[in-house]
């Protein structure tokens, strides 16, 4: 069962990586927004039941929250 919710991810994996590191510009922040954004979807039941397309957009939404966040908390510190 846990192969069957890592293969959408991993098919996802690169995308959303590219999301992150087009809005961050940093290798450090981009992986972390990643590990992040992996770690939610992972658990989020509706990622694994959608279409492609539909996994696309929520990766795309989950790695674009996530990034902000990396970026604010660079910010405040």
């Amino acid at each position: 069962m846990e192969s069957c919710n890592i293969q959408p991810l991993k098919e996802l994996e690169t995308y959303g990586y590219q999301i992150a590191y087009y809005l961050l510009q940093n290798e450090a922040m981009a992986t972390a927004a990643m590990q992040n954004s992996l770690k939610i979807l992972f658990q989020d039941q509706t990622f694994h039941t959608q279409s492609l397309t539909g996994r696309q957009q929520q990766m795309k939404k989950v790695v674009m929250k996530q990034s902000l966040q990396q970026l604010a908390s660079k910010i405040t510190c």
